[in-house]
């Protein structure tokens, strides 16, 4: 049976660390990493891709992140309707590495990766206690988990 939702833990990972949720997901189930990525103008001529949401993609194509499974289409209407009107596109990575590579070239600058990624490793770490202490538990896995990479 599963445990009692709690809307403060899904609302903090759906909203402020999808990035370290969807890693600590990966992490778990080995199921790969998909992001809805905006191309943001930055100078004239040059765009700058962004992450605006991950999480990981089920054996049956479905998505599923701390709230649990949901169909995709869904995570392109959750998006506000300025990012919808931004080019964007569904990104997926087959592992952690490929995904964490893709946040570093968002980077302003490396000063900037540096401290993003103290903030990821510190998010991931904890995100994978909530993977095992309650997403796992409220939102029970209907799919075989592929082999971790």
């Amino acid at each position: 049976m599963a445990e009692e939702r709690c809307a403060d833990i899904e609302s903090h990972y759906r909203q402020r660390e999808p990035y370290a949720m969807a890693l600590a997901l990966h992490d778990a189930l080995g199921w790969p990493i998909r992001a809805f990525v905006v191309d943001v103008p930055m100078l004239p001529g040059r765009e700058m891709s962004h992450a605006v949401h991950a999480w990981v993609q089920a054996p049956d194509g479905r998505g599923y992140d701390v709230t649990g499974y949901f169909d995709e289409d869904y995570a392109t209407d959750m998006m506000g309707a300025a990012v919808r009107r931004l080019p964007s596109r569904m990104e997926t990575f087959d592992t952690a590495s490929g995904f964490i590579c893709f946040l570093r070239d968002q980077a302003v600058s490396d000063a900037h990766w540096q401290v993003a990624l103290r903030n990821l490793a510190d998010g991931r770490r904890h995100a994978s206690r909530v993977v095992q202490d309650y997403v796992l538990k409220v939102h029970e896995v209907e799919q075989p988990r592929y082999a971790v990479n």
